[in-house]
């Protein structure tokens, strides 16, 4: 059941350029989604691993590319997304969290297990 409301977020950031923020993937609760017109957030109920697929990507304080850098990555490093998406910038960014860093990461430089 999880994977098909993650493939239904997966078709709204895909679809809309709205801001949809499901409080977490419980059936009962999409019907209460926020909508705003600005970007597409998308929250998850659960913490999944991914691995970074490139060298130096910035691990950045808010999902932008003008975000400041918390750190850069190296290519395989293991991160741990913490369930939120938004889309600016034209990228998906991805909440992540490593060694003890939160920040957002863009979705092209994510491999998830």
């Amino acid at each position: 059941m999880k994977k098909s409301y993650t493939a239904l977020a997966t078709m709204l950031l895909v679809a809309s350029s709205s801001v949809v923020s499901f409080a977490n993937s419980n059936p009962e609760q999409v019907d209460k989604q926020e909508v705003k017109t600005e970007n597409v957030e998308v929250v998850t109920p659960r913490t999944t691993t991914a691995i970074i697929n490139a060298n130096n990507v910035k691990l950045r304080a808010k999902p932008s590319t003008s975000g400041t850098v918390v750190k850069t990555l190296s290519k395989g490093t293991m991160v741990h997304h913490t369930g939120t998406i938004r889309y600016a910038n034209g990228y998906y960014w991805y909440s992540v969290t490593h060694g003890g860093k939160n920040g957002w990461v863009a979705g092209n430089y994510l491999s998830f297990k």
